[in-house]
């Protein structure tokens, strides 16, 4: 005997109807990365490198650049230079100032003096 009858249940499928969240978490660190990407490129400042007869006085990551009073960046590394006779500062500076950077733009070193007026 054979039942032609027979029914067979239907697979009833749906389509998920949003994305899981699961995506949540690589959506989100792929936006940080490109926000951290994004402030370093824009935050970098210009980095030029200076050279010193004398290094006494520079401090590597304290001692600060400053344009008519105001703080425009500061020493980030001191080496002596390959000759020996000086020093090799890189300094980063503000990209705001770029355009006052040139290849004859002098810098000097304000070391205080000690008198019996006071320091200046």
């Amino acid at each position: 005997m054979t039942d032609t009858d027979t029914h067979y249940p239907e697979a009833n499928y749906q389509p998920p109807k949003r994305l899981s969240a699961v995506w949540l978490l690589p959506v989100v660190a792929a936006a940080i990365a490109l926000w951290l990407l994004y402030q370093n490129v824009t935050e970098t400042g210009l980095q030029i490198t200076v050279h010193f007869d004398d290094g006494s006085g520079i401090s590597a990551g304290k001692t600060p650049v400053i344009y008519q009073g105001i703080t425009v960046g500061t020493v980030k590394q001191l080496r002596l230079n390959d000759k020996l006779d000086g020093v090799s500062a890189t300094l980063e500076l503000e990209t705001q100032i770029e355009p006052l950077i040139r290849s004859n733009t002098q810098f000097w070193l304000v070391k205080p003096q000690i008198s019996l007026s006071g320091v200046s």
